[in-house]
């Protein structure tokens, strides 16, 4: 189980405009083989075979999809987290979607067809404010959550200066996942300091997170909501060469925080961290030598350790609530990558340049 896994493993380690095609493929008991993925110029819902919606845009390996807790809408962040927007798409063939400046980088699934984010007060003796909306009504109008007590401010060495922003990472039942990131302005190295505010308001710190010095990119929190996975990377050559650090954080307990290395060796980065396995996290890890003359992507499990699974073309895979598996893999020498869609025993290729998949929550 998840809990006795990582609790036992701390101990050991000490510490454009919508179209749609009507169409689908969900079965009686409510569960359905709905998905979604991007490619460079486009997002996509599917059910099974069959295309839901798409909508124009461009996107990127970079730009996070994912589904509201209600698997009725899909969303995404355009822009950067000063003028930055979310989009959302209706899973179904309504054809139904928005857009809302949000002034964020991302945003997070809080139940529902309700989402959240972060927006800052720009100064860091002021507090920030969590913004939630329900996408799902007419002409969405977000409003203030939460409160978030201010950031504060940091004491430099002399000659340097430092950024500090409160982020919002992730949120399960009521309870969010933040972190209060200092980025040292002359080579973007960070301080990342996790804490998690409470469905009730209470704050409970994690402290910083050791040996690492670049920003928190991803995050998942477990299914039972005890545990959490961050993503980040620290240098090691400077300006050349990182590695990627998967930190575990025991909610519950607030026991130190453990980082791991999925890749020991050469340079790497962290892509599509998901907890769909009662074993721990999985992660895609594109990696490269420190000359910069070669990269392979692989898929990475935890089981107390990291272990790389054997399809070494597949570089992200998740289930649909029905069980089907959804995968993205690469098809030639040059990675690019196609999704896939497998059931009872059958692969179709759905479509190619795929980016990023994703699909509802089975919680």
């Amino acid at each position: 189980m998840v809990a006795t896994t990582l609790a036992a493993t701390a101990l050991m380690a000490g510490c454009g405009g919508t179209t749609t095609t009507a169409g689908t493929d969900s079965s009686s008991s409510g569960k359905s083989n709905v998905f979604a993925y991007t490619s460079q110029k486009e997002v996509v819902v599917a059910d099974g075979m069959n295309v839901l919606a798409r909508e124009g845009g461009s996107f990127d390996l970079r730009a996070a999809l994912t589904f509201t807790s209600d698997a009725k809408f899909v969303f995404w962040n355009e822009g950067s987290s000063s003028d930055g927007t979310v989009v959302t798409l209706s899973a179904d063939s309504s054809g139904q979607g928005s857009r809302i400046s949000c002034g964020c980088r991302s945003a997070v699934p809080i139940g529902g067809s309700e989402i959240a984010w972060l927006q800052s007060s720009g100064k860091t003796t002021e507090p920030d404010a969590v913004m939630r909306v329900d996408i799902s009504v007419p002409n969405p109008k977000p409003t203030v959550w939460r409160t978030i007590p201010a950031a504060g401010d940091r004491t430099p060495a002399p000659g340097e200066y430092w950024i500090r922003r409160n982020h919002l990472l992730a949120a399960h039942s009521g309870n969010l996942l933040l972190s209060r990131t200092d980025t040292r302005t002359s080579d973007s190295l960070a301080i990342n300091e996790p804490f998690m505010v409470s469905a009730d308001g209470t704050l409970k710190e994690f402290g910083p997170i050791e040996n690492t010095n670049r920003y928190i990119s991803a995050a998942t929190i477990s299914p039972d909501g005890r545990f959490a996975a961050l993503v980040s990377n620290t240098a090691v050559i400077p300006d050349k060469c990182d590695r990627a650090i998967v930190s575990l954080i025991d909610l519950s307990s607030g026991a130190p925080i453990q980082n791991t290395t999925p890749a020991v060796e050469g340079c790497s980065y962290a892509r599509f961290i998901r907890w769909d396995n009662e074993t721990g996290p999985s992660v895609t890890i594109q990696r490269s030598t420190e000359t910069d003359s070669g990269s392979s992507t692989a898929r990475w499990q935890y089981d107390q350790r990291w272990s790389q699974l054997p399809e070494k073309t597949i570089t992200d895979t998740a289930k649909t609530t029905a069980g089907a598996t959804v995968e993205l893999a690469t098809t030639d020498a040059s990675g690019n990558t196609s999704v896939f869609f497998v059931k009872d025993g059958q692969r179709q290729e759905i479509a190619k340049n795929g980016f990023v998949i994703a699909v509802p929550s089975n919680r």
